[in-house]
């Protein structure tokens, strides 16, 4: 014998609540759910089937936008409406310090030699081995691999020791200038 379980003897099985369609003179259940506008999309109007499939065709969400707001859905539909920032930074500026001032120019990190190699990347410090490279071959970031190969070919003939009678100072000056050019030309690369 199967017992049927009662919530609460108040409660009747016959009487269901249900919504109304929210359709001027219509007298059927409304079921289906549909969004009452653009600015208020979890307050919902109440349809019957055939009401809400009306309803749908004739709803557009971006009715009312101009260009200008458009463009703004479509960008903040890119990352589905989430706030983004950058991966990386250019600078040395840290992000916390980035409204920060900073009067002596700690934070960015500028030197006061204008002719220096660093150009505000963090990998072409004049500490870093790259910055170093680029300063025996007297190039500044960002460079290109035809900026860097005319440059190693106008100081390769400078230094040249057959250039500049069997000079030692010279031929050491040209073993440096041949490891930076390798380096940087693997940097140009990536």
């Amino acid at each position: 014998m199967t017992h049927k379980y009662k919530l609460h003897p108040f409660f009747d099985d016959s009487h269901v609540l249900t919504r109304s369609c929210d359709q001027e003179g219509c007298a059927l259940s409304g079921e289906f759910r549909a969004p009452r506008s653009r600015s208020h999309l979890r307050d919902y109007l109440w349809f019957c089937l055939d009401h809400v499939r009306d309803y749908n065709e004739r709803w557009n969400y971006y009715t009312g936008m101009d260009a200008q707001e458009l463009e703004h859905e479509q960008r903040l539909d890119v990352t589905w409406q989430r706030p983004t920032w950058p991966f990386a930074r250019t600078t040395t500026k840290s992000f916390f310090f980035h409204h920060q001032e900073d009067p002596l120019n700690i934070f960015n990190g500028a030197t006061e030699d204008k002719n220096s190699a660093y150009d505000g990347h963090p990998r072409f410090s004049l500490q870093t081995e790259e910055g170093k490279a680029l300063g025996v071959m007297n190039l500044s970031y960002p460079f290109t691999r035809k900026e860097l190969k005319l440059r190693y070919i106008g100081l390769a003939k400078k230094y040249h020791p057959d250039m500049n009678g069997g000079s030692r100072e010279a031929e050491e000056r040209l073993k440096k200038i041949n490891r930076a050019y390798e380096m940087l030309k693997k940097l140009v690369e990536c």
